[in-house]
């Protein structure tokens, strides 16, 4: 063996007990908590039931913003691509395509409804393309 010491000191005797636990003084020892404060004056004291009729009809905003951004292009995409074929009899090959993109990016974006209502009016779209293609 070498004559250099061990990088590591030896272990302690095994008739030493390990130290006992002692808990950490409190930081604050006079610390005591607030009272609960009480609202302010002319404020109801307890939680009250919202009157019926108040607010109604705002629940619907939260739907609407499901039709905006990418997903209202998608819609407007695969609108054109029905309405054109049956009115104008002319056929657009890639707007299709592009709806069905428009509407998976808006389904990534947050906007399912809006996403999947574009994708189903492109595909139907799609298939008038077809139809106007080959039939």
């Amino acid at each position: 063996m070498s004559d250099t010491p061990s990088a590591f000191p030896p272990p302690p005797p095994g008739s030493i007990p390990p130290p006992a636990y002692q808990p950490a003084p409190s930081p604050l020892p006079n610390y005591q908590p607030p009272p609960i404060s009480q609202p302010p004056a002319g404020y109801p004291q307890t939680w009250q039931q919202p009157q019926p009729g108040v607010n109604a009809g705002w629940g619907s905003v939260g739907v609407l913003t499901q039709f905006s951004g990418t997903a209202l292009w998608a819609i407007f995409l695969g609108a054109i691509t029905i309405v054109v074929p049956l009115a104008f009899g002319r056929v657009f090959f890639f707007l299709p395509i592009l709806g069905i993109i428009s509407g998976a990016r808006a389904i990534q974006q947050g906007k399912l409804i809006g996403g999947i209502v574009g994708i189903a009016l492109s595909a139907i779209g799609g298939i008038l393309t077809l139809v106007g293609l080959f039939g």
